[in-house]
């Protein structure tokens, strides 16, 4: 995963919670020292979302589970994450 160089990956801050923010799609990340971290959507679809499968499954985590979306992002997770075929997002026939 490509890394924001701002963010230093190896803080031992927790993500308390994390929010979707429609309007700017972005997961807003609160930190235990209050600090909060903007997580672009698009730029994680666009790097990890090769798929449609994988977009889905994207935007079903996101949509459902927003802390966790934000966890596997931060610590580097998402790419094994997908690669585990997942299947939240999967469209029913």
């Amino acid at each position: 995963m490509k890394r924001n160089q701002n963010f230093d990956h190896n803080h031992s801050q927790k993500v308390l919670s994390c929010r979707y923010n429609m309007d700017t799609n972005r997961a807003e990340a609160r930190f235990e020292d209050g600090t909060t971290l903007s997580i672009d959507c698009i730029a994680i679809e666009d790097e990890y979302g090769n798929t449609p499968a994988q977009r889905a499954e994207l935007d079903w985590l996101l949509y459902n589970k927003p802390l966790e979306y934000a966890q596997l992002v931060l610590g580097g997770e998402i790419e094994h994450y997908l690669s585990l075929g997942c299947d939240h997002g999967r469209l029913e026939d």
